[in-house]
């Protein structure tokens, strides 16, 4: 049998990997189909047809601009550039092209995404204001120039120096923006017959919300007439459109939480043309437009004036501003409306707000107080703060008494002999016999003092009034209540229970752990929670060692109080009477 010559099958082992290498990487590759003869010729004509469009010299397009926009054809060129101007609850940019406001964050809020909350963009808003100076003028092509001091920021739309249309903005410290339209010098540039102009005003609302569905039926047009001050409304539920002959107050394009209302101080003329659509897309609600006559009487240096509120559909904020934006706010029909006025609002204004400081809502004439100083007041009686602040000191006081009361139940109960437990039982309960003004003085002169000097050793800042001194001092009192409880529960357990157990070969704190305490639980429990409700209730202490300012924190080095101090400082109260001021 002949052999098979290894040389030879190597060298064809070889050939076969150079032919799977070559046709793998260097095998010319196979040129793509041409695309079609017509879709060449198309491409062609387009790139011909690109290249022969003529450029137009400046003069030309100067001439064309003056021939469509007269005196206003300066303004038809510019860059587009924007304005912000802010305060605490909202950050407004304008653009000068329009000289409209193009972006309103409320910056209180989020959307249900944690995005910030953009009532519009400057895609999904216009505001134009048209009228002629024998060429028809469209505001929102044309380029303003911007001025900006502090919080108040003028566009002018310029002819000349002394012929413009100026946009003066102004913005208050809460919700509201003054808007102004002065005509300067355009007396004698728009044509004597021309009594009145339009603006406009559109608006896609943005999804908010998580519930895409949930908005849509809450987001709609909204208005009040200035005969009566009563409010109406455009569908919520379909395609609406009207035209109100008659003088408004107002125009709200509402969302479900918030608002954007256009003011105007004397009065919207008739007629108004108000419309709402659905959106078509994913990212919008509704389309809102509005479309008012604003009137013009050849005044010289004339003036219109206007203010946007952009803000929460919160009834009492919408309410403090005595314009009727409280009828935003849906509060049911009937009886409903009066009882979620007066009774549901406020309750939960009390049991969720955040402040409590009654200082501020008591004020010499409550008819006289500004927008600002209600926003400031409508949070004065929240009660987390005082929730919070007792449960974070009784939080407090139980670490301490627990762990100790508990322990010690368990020592005298089990482990003391009876000449310990003859001296310690009522030397544990002597504690509870110290009044309570005792251990409020021990707290406020020694615990809160020493631990000030032991955080400012360590470079903490500590409160003189801290939860933590309160807290300390307050479980030390509370202290015999769990110990003595725990004993008595602990020693009533049957000793067959132990005796049992220790017969079956249990240690002692084995029978303590898995048969003494099982069985003396719930009476363990019950001293807790009597505990528990003692460092609740309890007055002195915090009212001397905790501090008066209701401090919603969770640093036991800082302040806070409890609703028992609060409590005692509105009882005894915490200002002087000034006896001249009583007449009999």
């Amino acid at each position: 049998m002949k052999k098979y010559d290894k040389n030879s099958l190597i060298g064809f082992v070889l050939m076969a990997v150079i032919l799977i290498v070559f046709n793998t990487f260097f095998f010319p590759e196979i040129p793509q189909e041409q695309a079609p003869t017509e879709a060449i010729i198309t491409e062609t004509q387009f790139t011909e047809t690109t290249v022969a469009t003529p450029i137009l010299s400046n003069s030309v397009i100067s001439e064309e601009l003056k021939t469509k926009y007269g005196v206003f054809a300066s303004a038809a060129k510019g860059t587009d550039e924007f304005q912000i101007i802010e305060n605490d609850k909202l950050k407004i940019t304008v653009a000068n092209k329009g000289g409209r406001i193009v972006s309103v964050i409320l910056k209180e809020y989020q959307t249900f995404d944690s995005l910030a909350l953009d009532l519009f963009d400057a895609d999904s808003s216009r505001f134009n204001l048209q009228f002629t100076t024998g060429h028809n003028i469209n505001t929102a092509d044309l380029y303003f120039v911007a001025e900006q001091s502090s919080n108040t920021l003028s566009m002018k739309l310029k002819a000349d120096d002394s012929h413009y249309v100026e946009y003066l903005y102004t913005l208050t410290d809460d919700y509201l923006i003054d808007f102004d339209i002065k005509f300067i010098g355009m007396e004698s540039l728009i044509p004597s017959g021309i009594n009145y102009m339009n603006l406009e005003w559109q608006m896609k609302t943005p999804q908010t919300e998580k519930s895409k569905t949930n908005q849509d039926m809450y987001t709609g047009i909204q208005y009040q007439y200035s005969a009566d001050n009563e409010g109406d409304y455009l569908s919520f539920t379909s395609t609406d459109e009207d035209k109100i002959n008659a003088r408004l107050n107002w125009v709200a394009f509402k969302q479900q939480f918030f608002s954007a209302i256009f003011i105007a101080k004397d009065g919207f003329e008739k007629p108004t043309h108000l419309i709402s659509t659905k959106s078509e897309g994913s990212k919008f609600i509704k389309d809102l437009a509005a479309k008012f006559e604003l009137p013009y009487q050849h005044k010289i240096d004339e003036q219109l004036s206007f203010q946007f509120y952009f803000g929460p559909n919160h009834f009492k904020t919408l309410k403090a501003y005595n314009s009727g934006f409280e009828e935003l706010v849906p509060l049911g029909w009937g009886i409903f409306g009066w009882v979620n006025q007066y009774i549901i609002i406020n309750i939960f204004d009390f049991l969720f707000g955040m402040s409590w400081s009654p200082q501020r809502a008591f004020v010499s004439d409550a008819s006289a107080i500004t927008t600002l100083e209600y926003e400031n007041l409508k949070g004065a009686f929240g009660s987390v703060p005082l929730f919070a602040g007792t449960a974070f000191i009784a939080l407090i006081a139980m670490i301490v008494a627990v762990p100790i009361g508990l322990f010690s139940g368990i020592y005298m109960a089990e482990y003391a002999s009876s000449k310990v437990r003859k001296y310690s039982k009522p030397i544990i309960e002597i504690l509870a016999g110290i009044p309570t003004v005792v251990y409020g003085f021990f707290a406020a002169l020694t615990v809160g003092p020493f631990f000030r000097e032991v955080g400012e050793k360590f470079g903490l800042e500590v409160s003189s009034e801290s939860a933590l001194a309160a807290g300390l001092v307050m479980g030390v009192m509370i202290i015999p209540y769990v110990s003595s409880l725990s004993d008595d529960v602990i020693n009533a357990v049957p000793q067959s229970l132990r005796d049992g157990s220790y017969a079956i070969g249990a240690t002692k704190s084995e029978t303590i752990k898995r048969v003494v305490i099982p069985a003396a639980l719930p009476g363990i429990v019950g001293s807790v929670l009597l505990a528990v409700s003692r460092a609740i209730g309890e007055t002195m202490i915090v009212v001397m060692a905790a501090g008066l300012a209701a401090n919603l924190t969770i640093n036991p080095l800082e302040s806070t109080t409890t609703i028992t101090t609060q409590i005692v400082m509105l009882l005894i109260g915490d200002q002087e009477f000034d006896l001249s001021l009583i007449h009999i």
